[in-house]
C-alpha cells in the first residue's frame, strides 16, 4: 500500500519540521507545498487569480509525476487556512486514491502565541511565506476559522510543548499500517 501524509496547520505549526523528522524514521519523501507559493509568486502577484490558478497547477503537477513514479511514501505539506480548503484536500485525496496511496490527514496544533515565536526564527527567513509577526496576525485575521479543522479520519497533535521526534513517532503511531 502506498501512503501519503497530508500535514496540515497554519504558519509555524512545524509542518516541514516535523516531515524532515517523520521521513528521517521512514524514508519517505517530502513535497513542501510552500516551494509553489514561492514559484507562483515569481511571475504573479499573491492571492490574485492568476497566482491561485499557476500554484494550483503547479501543485496537480506534482502530484500527476508522483503517480508515474515508483515513490510509496509521500509527506505534503499545506497551510490549513479554514474549511474552504477541505474541498482541495478531499481532490488531493482521490486523485492519489486513484493511483493507490491511502491519505492520512494530520493537523499540527498550535497556540498564537507559540506560533508567533517560530515564525521570526532564522529557518524562515528565506521563506517567501511567513517569516515575521505582523504578516501573521494578518494571517489570523485574514483566516479566522484556521482552527476549525473538520476532515474524516483526522490525527491532530499539539505541537506546543512536545519535542519534534515525539511528534513524528506520535503521528507514526497512529497510522494504520
Amino acid at each position: 500500500m502506498k501512503e501519503h501524509l497530508l500535514i496540515l496547520g497554519p504558519p509555524s505549526s512545524g509542518k516541514l519540521t516535523v516531515s524532515l523528522s517523520i521521513s528521517n524514521i521512514n524514508g519517505f519523501k517530502i513535497f513542501d507545498n510552500s516551494k509553489t507559493v514561492d514559484i507562483a509568486s515569481l511571475l504573479y502577484d499573491f492571492n490574485t487569480p492568476d497566482y491561485r490558478r499557476y500554484r494550483d497547477s503547479l501543485r496537480f503537477q506534482f502530484y500527476t509525476e508522483l503517480l508515474m513514479s515508483n515513490i510509496d511514501g509521500l509527506i505534503s505539506t499545506f497551510c490549513y487556512s479554514g474549511p474552504d480548503n477541505n474541498n482541495y484536500l478531499y481532490s488531493i485525496d482521490y486523485f492519489l486514491r486513484k493511483g493507490g496511496y491511502v491519505t492520512y490527514f494530520i493537523y499540527l496544533i498550535a497556540s498564537k502565541d507559540s506560533l508567533a515565536s517560530r515564525v521570526v526564527n532564522d529557518s524562515r527567513k528565506l521563506k517567501k511565506t511567513f517569516h515575521e509577526i505582523e504578516p501573521l496576525k494578518g494571517w489570523f485575521k485574514n483566516n479566522p476559522f484556521w482552527n476549525q479543522v473538520n476532515i474524516r479520519n483526522l490525527i491532530s497533535v499539539n505541537t506546543d510543548s512536545v519535542g519534534v521526534d515525539e511528534i513524528a513517532t506520535t503521528i507514526l503511531s497512529q497510522v494504520k499500517r
